[in-house]
């Protein structure tokens, strides 16, 4: 994954930022995608995602005693749009609600979207397909992050909107696929 980090000067602006993105209504986080098939409507998607740490992956379940901490798994929430939709790849904005490893990842493959380049989540048919064409990295970038309602310590950055554009070798993609 390429793109923006989030990290404080001082230890203690690092443990505000921390706490304000635990509490998931600071910080807007954006990513841009381009994920295999024709990909023309949004997402809305919720599920709990349970990792296998021995393989270093992670799956989408249905809990089996409500939402509560007893539930297998941890809450997921991400929404995707659709920008360009073509018939094998589209590219898609992605925003998370929740910060859990490879979410983006594991949410869009369960959909039946894996990530183009997505060596863990996608099809050995795409991966090599896509390694043909010239891309060798799984195809997401954090883009944009919105800051909002910022307490006073980090009053400097209330309303800010960054962004950062794709790398080259995305855009080339994108362009190929």
């Amino acid at each position: 994954t390429t793109g923006l980090v989030i990290f404080g000067k001082t230890a203690a602006a690092l443990r505000l930022l921390t706490a304000l993105l635990r509490e998931r209504d600071h910080v807007e986080k954006y990513y841009m995608t381009i994920v295999c098939g024709k990909l023309d409507e949004e997402l809305e998607l919720d599920g709990r995602l349970v990792k296998d740490h021995e393989r270093n992956i992670s799956s989408v379940v249905k809990p089996h005693g409500g939402a509560g901490e007893d539930a297998e798994g941890k809450e997921a929430r991400t929404h995707v749009k659709p920008l360009i939709t073509g018939e094998k790849f589209s590219l898609a904005e992605a925003r998370i609600f929740t910060g859990r490893t490879h979410q983006i990842r594991v949410h869009l493959a369960s959909a039946g979207y894996p990530l183009a380049g997505d060596v863990k989540y996608g099809t050995p048919k795409m991966s090599e397909y896509l390694r043909k064409q010239g891309v060798s990295m799984q195809l997401l970038h954090a883009y944009k992050l919105v800051f909002k309602d910022m307490p006073e310590e980090l009053a400097a950055i209330e309303g800010k909107v960054v962004e950062a554009a794709p790398p080259a070798d995305f855009m080339r993609a994108n362009e190929k696929l």
